[in-house]
């Protein structure tokens, strides 16, 4: 497994979906909020996506959390990543890696750009 920043291919690719799932990712945190009535101040989880030769995520993989155990949450950023969609590896290879950890404190939500 790779960082994702350790390709810089990669790296741009996931700013961009990471960007343009914004949205999304505020409804996952809208209904966690709705569930538990805040934020966990300093939460964050850490997701693994593997990357098929023709660029499609076909699986996530929470790898770590901190100060959150909501699989709901989880699970709802997980499908989101599900539906990126990378370039294609010229070399044919499926690629594996870790994605930056997705955090849940009041500071990190009004700067999401780690």
């Amino acid at each position: 497994m790779q960082a994702f920043d350790a390709d810089p291919r990669i790296h741009a690719q996931v700013n961009h979906l990471l960007n343009e799932s914004n949205r999304a990712t505020a409804r996952c945190l809208q209904k966690y909020v709705q569930r538990e009535g805040g934020l966990p101040n300093g939460g964050g989880v850490v997701y693994g996506a593997r990357i098929s030769p023709s660029g499609q995520v076909t699986q996530v993989s929470v790898l770590s959390i901190r100060n959150i155990n909501d699989a709901m949450f989880m699970a709802c950023i997980g499908r989101t990543i599900c539906t990126w969609q990378l370039e294609a590896n010229a070399d044919g290879q499926e690629r594996i890696v870790s994605l930056p950890p997705y955090g849940m404190s009041d500071r990190w939500w009004a700067n999401p750009r780690r």
